[in-house]
């Protein structure tokens, strides 16, 4: 965040033994990047929006590494302004996509917002929505150019509902996805071990209205859910990252009790069931937003954390296990 209060992008690097901040390039007065995905040392994506100037509102923002440097690269932008992208994923070079959302004028209704990279340059993907309310894209995660998944959430006129959106190579079809307790169901990241073995995570409202997480598993059939710990008065899982069928790295936020501050949070799948394994939680109020596994002893999960002593949110880094 910049002195004006602002957002800007920030980008970071481990090299092995430290994290150290990369230049990334700036658009507009405010930006920001929410997702990021690799091809290869030399070929890395990053997306998220810019706020241009004398204009209050997003539009979506798509930086590439070349080996060398950061650098803007143009996007088709949607039809009216409003626009983000929430995550991407890299198949290769020439075959890369990147979701999110956009704000219809017309419809008075936020529309799901995907785009293709063929190696030349970004064009939209016709989505399908559900009803006639907002639709929002937030995870995606693909096996090959004719397998990708996009999951996120719609709003039905009273609450939210899971969305999932498939790509077979061809168009983006909206799947069936289950939905639990009083309502406010939203998944937030996929990731596909094959067509036929695909995890989904986020959260919803119990019947008495406390958050708790969820995860789906599609089978290459149907969504089916895969219960999780229920966990203090509230938690959501915002990441996963899937190893194989045994090994399975979740991560997110919870609240122990209610009046509390919310805490880091991370579980574990071992083929079996769900577990919470500990994570630190320093200073205040703490969330990890992203996740990814290398291997069985070695994964990330990235997030924030709120320094009570400077007032400011800062960087959360968290590595298991060696």
């Amino acid at each position: 965040t910049q002195a004006s209060g602002w957002p800007r992008s920030l980008i970071e690097h481990w090299n092995g033994s430290a994290w150290k901040v990369v230049p990334a390039p700036h658009a507009g007065f405010a930006d920001s990047l929410k997702a990021v995905a690799a091809v290869s040392p030399t070929d890395i994506w990053a997306v998220g929006y810019f706020q241009e100037d004398g204009l209050d509102v997003g539009m979506i923002f798509t930086v590439h590494w070349d080996g060398g440097r950061w650098s803007e690269v143009p996007n088709e932008q949607p039809p009216t302004y409003s626009s983000v992208f929430n995550a991407v994923v890299a198949n290769s070079a020439d075959d890369v996509w990147a979701v999110g959302d956009w704000y219809d004028i017309d419809r008075e209704a936020v529309l799901t917002l995907a785009e293709h990279w063929d190696g030349t340059a970004w064009t939209i993907s016709p989505t399908p929505n559900t009803g006639d309310f907002d639709n929002v894209l937030n995870g995606l995660d693909s096996t090959s150019s004719t397998d990708a998944w996009a999951a996120g959430t719609w709003w039905d006129g009273t609450k939210t509902q899971t969305l999932t959106l498939h790509w077979d190579g061809a168009a983006w079809t909206v799947v069936p996805s289950p939905n639990f307790g009083s309502g406010r169901n939203v998944l937030f990241a996929v990731d596909s071990l094959a067509p036929d073995d695909v995890w989904t995570v986020g959260g919803y409202y119990d019947d008495v209205n406390t958050t708790r997480t969820l995860v789906l598993r599609w089978d290459g059939l149907a969504w089916g859910e895969v219960p999780s710990p229920d966990l203090g008065d509230s938690a959501t899982m915002l990441a996963v990252s899937a190893l194989g069928a045994e090994d399975i790295w979740a991560a997110g936020s919870m609240v122990h009790a209610f009046g509390e501050t919310s805490r880091s949070l991370t579980e574990h799948w071992d083929g079996s069931a769900w577990r919470r394994t500990p994570s630190p939680s320093p200073g205040g109020p703490t969330a990890l937003f992203g996740a990814s596994a290398l291997s069985a002893w070695n994964a990330w999960a990235v997030g924030g954390a709120y320094d009570d002593s400077t007032g400011q949110f800062r960087t959360l880094i968290l590595h298991c296990c060696r």
